[in-house]
């Protein structure tokens, strides 16, 4: 699995899948990434970008990316603020993220709960 596998459709894959030959899947990706880039008149792809800010900082901090926590840190990025608790009445562990300035999906600030982390 590739850290952009994440952002496959079915269709997507079903095709990528298909491909039976290098360069046709290295056209594949190439256009992968810019049907996804916000801004085609610039040199860099600024989604790329981010999305490799990201997967870098999931891999740092969880070691991969197939829990919950990583895959919220690809969707909307590192949080502000991150804290801890326990719930008394859930009596099972929390960690709450707030995003101040919201991020590319939603504007201001938003919180994020997790719930019983391992």
């Amino acid at each position: 699995m590739t850290d952009w596998d994440l952002l496959l459709t079915d269709a997507e894959r079903e095709i990528f899948l298909a491909l039976r030959e290098d360069y046709q899947r290295d056209n594949f990706i190439r256009r992968f990434w810019k049907v996804r880039d916000p801004f085609l008149t610039t040199a860099r792809n600024e989604f790329r970008d981010l999305w490799q800010e990201r997967v870098a900082a999931a891999r740092k901090e969880y070691g991969d990316l197939a829990s919950e926590r990583a895959r919220m840190t690809l969707t909307f990025g590192v949080p502000s603020r991150r804290r801890p608790m326990i719930c008394s009445e859930l009596l099972r562990p929390l960690e709450v993220w707030e995003y101040d300035g919201g991020n590319e999906r939603i504007r201001g600030f938003f919180t994020l709960v997790f719930i019983g982390l391992a």
